[in-house]
């Protein structure tokens, strides 16, 4: 039942497909008939732009003649443009010529006034020169007496200075030697020192020795006192150090048998190199032992990198025949697509060479037979459709692209295939290669294992066997380094015991032996402290008795006593006494003798001031004299010359004319080039006027013939030529708009013809379509589908015929 009603649903569906084509067809065939109504209306609309495009083509038959006569025209417009403006430019240039002559004229006649003053200047600076030269004269002599009369003036301020110093000098003179008769005559008592400070200075240097002596005695016994003290605490410190390095050696000694006997304890019956040879060989073992660890696990990464690599080359093989497999297929798309790609290339070859014809097509006309041909009848003129040549060079460019597209394909895929076998040989060689260091790895295995006497077991991971030896030789090297090393400590430790019993029994006899020296050296000092105590009790005896006798030879100058810090100073003031009344005698003899050589040279110099005043007086009235001359030059060559140079008024002057000249030069040059200018000028209006002339000519010959022209392609006058002229621009647009109606309207005979076949085609099908028994057959169905609730049955077919019941019209739907 399911099946009856699947193809119910079936033969509905390809009725209600086929009518609601056969409606979509009519639809459009009212659509182009609208569209083609509308294409006529808007060529009706086109017919004047086609009349003017015809003018249009008309008008390229005179093109270049009328550009000549505009070019002429253009020509002699711009010679009549050059030509009033050389009129103008010799009105110009002769206006420039008569002011240049008129500037000339001035120019001299400055110039021929300016050489006049010139040689006016000239004598009357030869007469300044003159007087300049004698003010200059009466000038250096008022200088040079001046001169004399200043050094004059400045030998009186100096010789009158001097007399002034010498008065004030013997004034002071006269001064100190009254102070130096009055100190003499106080300290007449310092006068016997002469002959009792000898004596003084003898006794107080035996005194001062005496006193020193005594003082080093002193200082002796002190240091033989501090010597006794030192030597008494040095020897009860030597006694407390000798009872603790006693105390110190019994406590060595003691630790040193233990430390003996704990060594002996953990050799446990061997030596130490023995125990040391043993961690060698446990070393050397474990060693080995990973190196065989290192070999498994080489040889174990080997037979995985095999693995691999064989699981590769079964991929890579697979990869290659499904390659092989494509190119196989590909091949027969390829041939199809060359030989789609060169059919339309011809048809586009074709079609080009038929739009090559369009300029000739639109001159065709019906009725009138084809210059080619000589037909009477045009098709693609009288609407007939023109092939268009752009979608077939679509589909050819399309074409080609799918054709590169699968050449680049099977070219990588080639490429590809290529590097696949590549890499399996690649692959052959590195799996022959692992197989062969996997034997040679094996071999070293089984070698070392042989070596080493190790037995592996069947079905155990020879990495656990190892690991267990490992683990035992471990064990067996941890034991023999902790007892080598408990070994080696407790043996040094003896050894440093035996060091420090060795030390303190050395340092024991060395405070034994500093004790007894310490003894004797307090006795010593004992002695010499007694010693030096005599000493110095006989020494101050001797310094009193001297000190007695020095107080009795002072007392008579003033001294009762000798002091006890700085004794000397007596002396040195007793000294000083003796030699300040030794230097004043000597200053009293030495004055009297100043003052009488000043008295006579005081008097000499009054005498030479009298002298140099009076010629003071004499130079001064020379001085006078000599101004009052160069006063009166001065007059006369201001009233000449006023205050000016002679040298810079002929130099100002020479300037003013040389200037002038070269003013004069260029005025003369200026004229020049203005006269040269406007013969120029004249030279070129005449020949312009000449070229004018034969242009005339030559516009007139040209405008007629094309007049001539004009008449026989039917244009009125030049303005009628002018406006039938189109531009490039506009020329192109009319051209695509009446290629863009032509095009369109066979498009649209062809849609209209090829919609008409199709809906022709589908009547002739016979399959018919009744509203009223669709929609009872729709009911049928639709009840058979309620009562059997059958799932089967699609969504999507149900859709669908709904979809083309509703464009159909039908109301009842599923």
């Amino acid at each position: 039942m399911i099946d009856k009603i699947i193809d119910e649903l079936n033969d509905i569906k390809r009725i209600l497909k086929h009518r609601s084509t056969e409606l979509y067809l009519i639809e459009h065939l009212k659509e182009l008939d609208t569209r083609r109504s509308d294409w006529e209306r808007r060529s009706a609309l086109f017919v004047p732009s086609r009349q003017r495009l015809e003018r249009g083509a008309k008008t390229l038959e005179l093109g270049e003649s009328y550009e000549a006569i505009k070019d002429l025209r253009a020509e002699r417009e711009k010679n009549r443009i050059k030509q009033d403006s050389l009129r103008n430019d010799l009105l110009t240039a002769r206006t420039e010529l008569q002011n240049a002559e008129e500037a000339l004229t001035l120019i001299e006649t400055e110039y021929r006034d300016k050489l006049a003053e010139q040689t006016k200047l000239n004598n009357l600076a030869q007469r300044v020169r003159a007087l300049d030269g004698q003010i200059i004269e009466r000038s250096e002599a008022v200088i040079n007496t001046r001169q004399e009369f200043d050094e004059s003036e400045k030998k009186l301020r100096e010789c009158s200075a001097k007399v002034e110093q010498a008065r004030l000098s013997l004034e002071r003179l006269e001064i100190e030697l009254r102070e130096a008769r009055k100190f003499l005559q106080v300290r007449t008592t310092d006068e016997k020192l002469i002959a009792g400070l000898p004596g003084i200075q003898k006794c107080f240097s035996m005194y001062e020795k005496s006193e020193e002596k005594r003082l080093a005695l002193k200082s002796l016994w002190e240091g033989a006192i501090q010597k006794r003290q030192q030597a008494q605490s040095s020897l009860n410190d030597r006694s407390a150090l000798f009872s603790d390095v006693m105390h110190r050696f019994e406590v060595i000694e003691k630790k040193y048998t233990r430390a003996r006997a704990y060594y002996e304890s953990t050799l446990k019956g061997k030596s130490i190199p023995e125990w040391r040879e043993i961690c060698e060989k446990s070393i050397k073992k474990l060693a080995e032992l990973d190196e065989l660890y290192r070999k498994f696990q080489e040889a174990k990464s080997l037979e995985d990198k095999l693995k691999i690599l064989q699981e590769n080359k079964l991929r890579v093989q697979q990869e290659t025949r499904n390659l092989n497999l494509r190119d196989v297929e590909q091949s027969a798309r390829l041939n199809e697509l060359e030989a789609e790609a060169a059919k339309l290339e011809r048809r586009v070859a074709l079609l080009r060479r038929i739009q090559d014809l369009d300029a000739v097509r639109e001159l065709l006309q019906d009725g009138l037979p084809c210059p080619l041909c000589g037909s009477l009848t045009h098709p693609y003129t009288s609407g007939a459709v023109v092939p268009n040549p752009e979608e077939v060079h679509n589909q050819l460019l399309e074409a080609q692209s799918n054709l590169d597209k699968l050449r680049d394909e099977l070219t990588s895929r080639q490429t590809k295939t290529g590097k696949l076998n590549e890499e399996i040989e690649s692959i052959t060689r590195d799996e022959s290669d692992l197989r062969k260091q996997l034997n040679a790895l094996n071999a070293e295995i089984s070698a070392k294992v042989s070596i080493m006497g190790l037995k592996l077991s069947t079905g155990i991971s020879p990495f656990e066997e190892i690991d267990r030896e490992r683990q035992k030789t471990r064990d067996s090297l941890q034991l023999a380094r902790s007892t080598a090393d408990t070994a080696e400590a407790a043996e040094h430790d003896m050894k440093t015991a035996a060091d420090e019993l060795d030390k303190i029994t050395r340092t024991r006899e060395e405070i034994t032996k500093f004790h007894q020296d310490a003894l004797f050296s307090l006795h010593n000092e004992k002695s010499d402290e007694s010693r030096f105590e005599n000493e110095v009790k006989t020494q101050e005896e001797i310094v009193n008795s001297l000190k007695r006798e020095l107080i009795s030879q002072i007392m008579p100058y003033g001294y009762k006593t000798l002091p006890d810090k700085n004794p000397g100073e007596v002396i040195s003031a007793l000294e000083k006494r003796l030699n300040d009344w030794q230097e004043g005698s000597r200053k009293r003899d030495l004055l009297e003798r100043e003052v009488s050589v000043s008295q006579t040279k005081f008097a000499a110099l009054k005498k030479e001031k009298e002298s140099l005043r009076l010629k003071r007086e004499e130079l001064a009235s020379r001085v006078k004299g000599v101004e009052s001359e160069r006063d009166s030059l001065q007059q006369q060559r201001i009233i000449l010359f006023a205050s000016r140079k002679p040298d810079d008024e002929q130099e100002r002057m020479n300037k003013d004319v040389e200037t002038l000249r070269t003013r004069l030069n260029e005025c003369r040059e200026t004229k020049n080039d203005k006269s040269a200018k406007l013969d120029k000028l004249l030279t070129e209006i005449h020949t312009l006027e000449t070229q004018m002339a034969r242009a005339r000519d030559d516009i007139q010959k040209h405008e007629v013939n094309f007049g001539k022209k004009l008449l026989a392609l039917g244009f009125k006058n030049e303005d009628d030529y002018a406006a039938s002229c189109l531009t490039s621009d506009e020329r192109r647009d009319l051209q695509n708009k009446l290629r863009d109606l032509t095009r369109e309207d066979l498009d649209i005979k062809s849609e209209h013809e090829n919609t008409r076949a199709k809906l022709i085609e589908l009547q002739s099908e016979g399959v018919k379509f009744d509203p009223e028994s669709m929609q009872s057959r729709l009911s049928v169905v639709k009840d058979l589908i309620r009562q059997n609730q059958s799932e089967n049955i699609s969504s999507e077919t149900l859709n669908e015929i709904r979809e083309l019941a509703k464009k159909c019209g039908l109301s009842e739907v599923l």
